[in-house]
């Protein structure tokens, strides 16, 4: 498993906390995944760079780091006297320091009646400094007076300091000296925590300076009518006791020149509480005593004003905890200090070092409509259990929580358990991502063509079906058929097809890259509007039967030629016996779409069969005795024999006359 390195600083709870760094630790990257969780239990380490910071708190009794509440100066020409005024709001208590810069150096002799002097360093009897300091009583005058030796050009200052402490202010000094450059007040070693440092600056001319870094300046004070000498004035803090450091202060104008620092003491103790702890254990920590740690961990505590009284700790030495942070507290109290107690509080963090367990599941995904599914720990995660937390207090972080379309097929991945002691186990899943939805292909609608030509097919453009798919589509996959099975076609463009009359079904068919398979379909259907269109026989004549009494002829006719591409079927043929004279006949065919067509044509049945006489009525003698020479004379019938024996007419015609006309056979 990959691990990395992480960590972070965490701010100090109050200024009188300082940094304390201890050994890196590694975080693997099971509890990287519960960085957040990590925080919100409010963890005193936190994984943001690269080692853990844990803090020391300092703890004060009412009291801080003495404070510089100003001062007053002044400067001086050529005189033997001079006088400082106090600072403004001075009280009783309050720590004052005079510090003087002197033109002649160590030529003059410096008088300041009623005050402790605390150094004199002179750069020859070019520059000198000299420094007093004293606690003001409760009657101080308005200002204060000193003479020299010597006539001579001065500066004067004198600082009010609040907080110090009350009979030993002054916890340690040291001074310099140089010939030129930067001015510098030269490092020192404070003994106790919490010292305000004071850095005086001179030199021979009446220069102004830019202070050192780090340091606040408080006054800076030429003597520019005088041209000499120089005084400036900056502080800072000091918050555990130990070397300071050189502070350079960097001059306008360069000369011979003295540095001063000076460490003010603190009024009330400063105690170093104890640094955030750590035990291991299974669920729980039978509290030790940290009294005595407490003590030696401050053995300057016997250099303060009073004893340290009493000492007891909360919860006590032998108290059972549980896993998780707790709040230790050392009470304790100093005879000398009232109102000031001592609470100082830490954490203990009693450390579960027993890892979790977890059982993962190998399970089967499917995608939505939209390629998409998302699960949760119950999906791959069967069971979770730990020897302290109970299940809900367990983080539990799976490998994966969206699966899309480019998670199809099998998906291998860890998950984790974290409990409250970012202690963790993992397990692997097995995730099988399936699509089982078919693509959905949308069709053209049904469409209707009309035939326009003699021709049976008609061509028209198959337009591919729009597809929604929740997942990439096989485009090499679409094919579309018809419904009988012929003209299956793959590819992804439009096709251009040709169809008989009547309705074709197109069935198109998909599949996306998991095999699923979707269809649409739709009707085309080719109506032939054109009449077939026929061409009948030409007019025919024909001759009737010379046999005796049947006036027909039987007759035939040749088929009709049909021009129809469709298909067509005659609906009657023209063959039968037909009586002499004029006849019309027609054809009808129809397509299979039902147009009909017809033609026609005139038969005509002509009868060229003459009647034939089979015996005339036998001859007759008439005698004349009407003496009239006419007589009414009758016959017998004519027999005759014809093949149309209807409307049959004869003549009778006789000797020597004429004939009488025709006349129909009785």
């Amino acid at each position: 498993m990959k691990t990395i390195y992480l960590s972070a600083k965490m701010k100090p709870l109050s200024k009188r906390c300082a940094y304390k760094k201890v050994e890196s630790k590694k975080i693997t990257m099971s509890k990287l995944y519960n960085f957040l969780l990590f925080i919100m239990k409010n963890r005193f380490r936190f994984l943001l760079g690269l080692s853990f910071f844990y803090f020391q708190c300092v703890f004060n009794l009412n009291a801080q780091t003495p404070i510089y509440a100003g001062a007053s100066t002044n400067v001086g020409l050529s005189s033997t006297s001079g006088i400082v005024n106090k600072p403004g709001g001075t009280v009783a208590g309050d720590l004052l320091i005079a510090v003087f810069s002197l033109e002649k150096g160590s030529d003059v002799n410096l008088t300041f009646t009623g005050w402790t002097k605390l150094t004199e360093q002179n750069n020859g009897t070019d520059v000198g400094l000299e420094s007093y300091y004293k606690i003001a009583g409760t009657s101080e005058p308005s200002s204060y007076s000193f003479t020299f030796s010597t006539s001579g050009n001065w500066c004067a200052s004198l600082s009010r300091i609040t907080g110090a402490h009350p009979s030993s202010p002054i916890d340690t000094y040291n001074g310099t000296m140089g010939s030129s450059g930067n001015v510098t007040a030269p490092s020192l070693t404070t003994s106790y925590n919490s010292a305000l440092v004071l850095n005086y600056y001179t030199n021979k001319k009446a220069a102004t300076y830019t202070a050192a870094a780090g340091t606040i300046e408080q006054f800076d004070i030429p003597n520019i009518v005088g041209d000499n000498p120089s005084l400036m004035m900056a502080t800072y803090e000091q918050p555990t006791a130990g070397p300071t450091g050189d502070k350079d202060a960097t001059p306008s104008v360069p000369e011979r020149w003295v540095g001063l620092q000076i460490a003010v003491r603190s009024a009330n103790p400063l105690f170093i509480c104890l640094s955030p702890k750590s035990r291991s254990t299974d669920c729980q920590y039978v509290l030790e005593d940290f009294q005595q740690e407490f003590v030696d961990s401050n053995s300057s505590i016997s250099a303060i004003p009073g004893v340290l009284d009493s000492i007891s700790q909360s919860p006590s030495a032998g108290s059972v905890l549980g896993v998780g942070l707790h709040e230790i507290t050392i009470f304790g109290s100093i005879s000398s200090v009232s109102n000031n107690p001592i609470n100082c509080k830490f954490t203990l963090e009693v450390v579960d070092t027993i890892n979790p367990q977890i059982t993962c599941l190998d399970t089967i995904l499917y995608l939505d409509n939209f390629g998409n599914v998302n699960i949760n720990s119950s999906y791959v995660v069967a069971a979770v259990s730990d020897n302290c937390d109970s299940i809900s207090n367990l983080n539990t972080i799976i490998g994966q929580e969206d699966f899309d379309c480019s998670d199809l097929g099998v998906n291998i991945f860890t998950n984790f358990v974290v409990d409250g002691s970012l202690n963790s186990n993992s397990c692997i899943s097995q995730v099988t991502v399936l699509d089982s939805i078919p693509p959905t292909l949308i069709c053209q609608n049904d469409t209707i063509y009309y035939s326009s030509s003699l021709e049976c097919d008609v061509s028209f453009n198959l337009a591919f079906p729009d597809t929604i798919e929740n997942c990439l589509i096989d485009q090499s996959s679409i094919a579309y058929t018809y419904i009988n099975g012929i003209n299956v076609i793959n590819g992804t463009g439009n096709f251009t097809e040709t169809v008989n009359t009547g309705i074709t079904t197109v069935t198109y068919e998909a599949s996306d890259y998991s095999g699923n398979t979707g269809y649409c379909s739709f009707n085309i259907e080719v109506i032939d509007s054109l009449d077939p269109v026929l061409i009948c026989p030409s007019d025919t004549i024909i001759y009737a039967s010379s046999a005796a009494n049947t006036c027909s002829q039987f007759f035939t006719a040749n088929l009709p030629v049909v021009t129809e591409p469709c298909g067509f079927f005659i609906q009657n043929n023209i063959s039968g016996t037909f009586t002499v004279g004029d006849h019309n006949l027609f054809y009808t065919a129809i397509d299979s779409s039902g147009n009909m067509g017809e033609c026609s044509f005139e038969l005509s049945v002509v009868d060229t069969t003459k009647p034939v006489l089979v015996s005339c009525p036998p001859n007759q003698v008439y005698d004349e005795i009407s003496n009239l020479c006419t007589d009414s004379v009758s016959w017998g019938a004519v027999v005759y024999e014809d093949n149309c024996p209807f409307n049959i007419t004869y003549s009778i015609t006789t000797l020597g006359g004429s004939p009488t006309g025709l006349q129909p056979f009785q």
